[in-house]
């Protein structure tokens, strides 16, 4: 089975709505563990599982990922992110790839200081992201 180049969109500090894969109908079901990672450059942003925020539904045969506020904030804002979506069977496969776009974010419900903008080091939510698209 080859990869499906999927882009996905977050808005940020939203969790809704939740991001879906319809799983491809010869796909065995047998092993039910999926693994999402999310990356930035070559930095890790998170990584998830069906073991926590990932919800198989069997009888749709749907992949929802039902994100937090912190994981949505960890998105940044654009087309910096790329993700890939695995089935953990008897080795790893990659079922969907592409870009995660990160929107919006503006809102004040999140952790994420709004600061007067500056872009420096000092910053931790710059550090991670090394000021992509800024330099």
């Amino acid at each position: 089975m080859t990869s499906t180049f999927n882009d996905i969109s977050v808005w940020r500090g939203n969790t809704r709505p939740a991001v879906v894969w319809q799983l491809p109908e010869d796909l065995d079901l047998g092993t039910k563990i999926f693994v999402l990672t999310i990356f930035v450059a070559d930095a890790l942003v998170l990584e998830e599982d069906t073991l926590g925020r990932l919800y198989l539904d069997e009888a749709t045969r749907r992949l929802a990922w039902d994100r937090t506020l912190a994981q949505s904030r960890a998105v940044p804002l654009g087309r910096l992110a790329r993700y890939e979506l695995e089935h953990r069977s008897f080795g790893e496969e990659t079922l969907f790839h592409g870009a995660v776009v990160g929107l919006g974010g503006d809102n004040t419900d999140g952790e994420e200081p709004s600061g007067n903008g500056a872009l420096d080091f000092f910053n931790p939510f710059n550090t991670g992201f090394r000021l992509l698209g800024w330099i």
